[in-house]
């Protein structure tokens, strides 16, 4: 349903689901090879600029991405969905394009 244009609200709303319910059936879809809109993951992102560069700085100079040891990093800061977002946005960047980094190429206007 993402895939086709749904937001995470209207997918919550139709299946009763909570939004981390939704995040986690994206990574799994990631997983299966579907192809997500970067800029989309990207837009789902609460987060301020000045926090969210610095984790998708890490991110990409992570060789495991492993969150626990950036939210430990962050002191907590980060809460988790947040970090599962950014990772998530993270690996679609790279499906696309190995070599990418972290910012996005276009804003997303949801």
């Amino acid at each position: 349903m993402f895939c086709e244009g749904r937001s995470i609200e209207e997918i919550q709303e139709r299946f009763g689901v909570q939004r981390s319910t939704v995040l986690s059936h994206l990574v799994h879809c990631h997983d299966a090879g579907y192809a997500l809109d970067p800029a989309r993951i990207y837009a789902l992102s609460a987060l301020e600029p000045a926090l969210r560069q610095p984790v998708l700085r890490r991110l990409a100079a992570s060789t495991d991405l492993l969150l626990s040891p950036l939210f430990e990093e962050f002191g907590g800061l980060i809460p988790y969905e947040e970090l599962h977002i950014l990772r998530l946005y993270l690996r679609c960047r790279r499906a696309q394009d190995e070599a990418a980094g972290f910012e996005p190429r276009t804003p997303y206007a949801a």
